[in-house]
């Protein structure tokens, strides 16, 4: 059968700081690596390629307190990173998100440009990822309507609570970046650390 491509559905943008930061002993999203909050930086960033760009928050949160800023809070429906993913669809379904976890100190607007230019609406999802391991990144990756539906079906038949499984089973596309080290995720203060120490060298040199 030939592959027919769906309509592309309209682009929302959703950083992720739903989390605990039990590792980190502090916020993730209030870190500084690009002389302003982690969650501003990317909420920018996302800003410059999608229609509309939402903070995931849970209640906990005070920020939402911040008018100026879309959020989206968790209602606390599903577990882990599902949690904000499945709030987003169930308000917004019939859009597309781009989700960014908000523990990427070294991602930025080229790797997006690259991931948007990968973007198949066809499959469920279309997700940076290793050469290496060719395994999807869910938190760095374009979810579709279809694709999110199909995951809330997944993980209510079969009790799998992880994105990163679904993607693997959906055969979702896969998009590989020159510059893997935007997949890396801070979660220790050692990860801040060594995060903050790079990049505040490479902008000096610049």
């Amino acid at each position: 059968m030939e592959n027919v491509q769906k309509d592309i559905a309209p682009l929302f943008g959703l950083v992720l700081m739903g989390g605990k930061s039990h590792r980190m002993g502090a916020d993730k999203a209030g870190l500084v690596y690009h002389e302003q909050a982690q969650y501003l930086h990317l909420y920018k960033l996302l800003d410059s390629f999608c229609e509309n760009t939402f903070l995931s928050l849970n209640t906990s949160k005070s920020i939402h307190k911040e008018q100026h800023f879309k959020v989206i809070l968790d209602n606390n429906k599903y577990v882990g990173p599902y949690n904000g993913l499945m709030s987003a669809y169930d308000a917004y379904p019939h859009v597309a998100w781009l989700v960014v976890a908000c523990d990427l100190p070294f991602l930025g607007g080229n790797e997006l440009k690259t991931l948007l230019q990968g973007r198949n609406p066809n499959k469920p999802a279309t997700a940076l990822s290793s050469k290496a391991t060719k395994i999807p990144e869910p938190l760095i990756c374009i979810w579709e309507p279809h694709g999110l539906q199909m995951a809330k079906a997944y993980m209510m038949d079969s009790g799998n609570i992880s994105p990163k499984h679904f993607l693997i089973l959906s055969d979702a596309e896969r998009v590989f970046v020159e510059n893997e080290e935007c997949l890396f995720n801070a979660n220790t203060q050692e990860d801040f650390e060594f995060a903050k120490r790079k990049i505040d060298n490479s902008e000096q040199k610049e």
